[in-house]
This record gives structure tokens, sequence and C-alpha cells, in this order.
């Protein structure tokens, strides 16, 4: 992996430590071991729907937190 990857990486992983409990779970569950919504939301005792719309909260925050993280991402 190039300099450039590792740093990104470095900055999604810092972006995702700043998320709520939650949304650090639903991330992990969701994009980083390739759960279903149906699956998180079992996992996280939620209805499908609600991990559905917690995924989506979640990438939002994600995603704030990461254009003022890194360039890179």
């Amino acid at each position: 992996q190039s300099a450039g990857s590792h740093e990104a990486m470095a900055a999604l992983e810092l972006a995702i430590s700043k998320l709520s409990q939650d949304h650090q779970r639903a991330i992990t569950l969701r994009f980083l071991e390739g759960r279903s919504h149906e699956e998180v939301g079992q996992l996280m005792e939620r209805t499908t729907e609600a991990a559905k719309m917690l995924c989506h909260r979640a990438l939002r925050e994600l995603r704030k937190e990461i254009g003022s993280a890194s360039m890179f991402l």
C-alpha cells in the first residue's frame, strides 16, 4: 500500500472513532463486516428499518468527519 492509502485509512479510522457508539457499530457491521440491514438490526436489537436509518445517519456523520479530517477521502 502507498503512503497515501495508509494516511487515508488512518483518517477514516479517526473519523469513525469520533462517531457515537451506535454509529460506530452500525458502520462496522454494515460496511466493514458486510452484513445486511436485517443482520445489523438483529445484532443491535432494532428493526430492519431502524437499522437502515441508523446506517444512513452514521454515513452522513462519517462524511462530515471525513470532510474535516482528510483531503484523501
